[in-house]
């Protein structure tokens, strides 16, 4: 029951790993998204 317990928490902490991992990556997209738009405002 114990083991159980463990690897399902185990398992709880490696899905959040990997959404604040999608969370990152999407917040790094609209980052550079961000930018390329600034730049290309500023170079038209």
């Amino acid at each position: 029951m114990l083991l159980y317990v463990l690897s399902g928490m185990e398992g709880l902490t490696r899905l959040k790993g990997i959404r604040l991992q999608l969370k990152l990556r999407v917040l790094e997209g609209a980052l550079v998204f961000k930018w390329i738009l600034l730049l290309q405002i500023i170079y038209l």
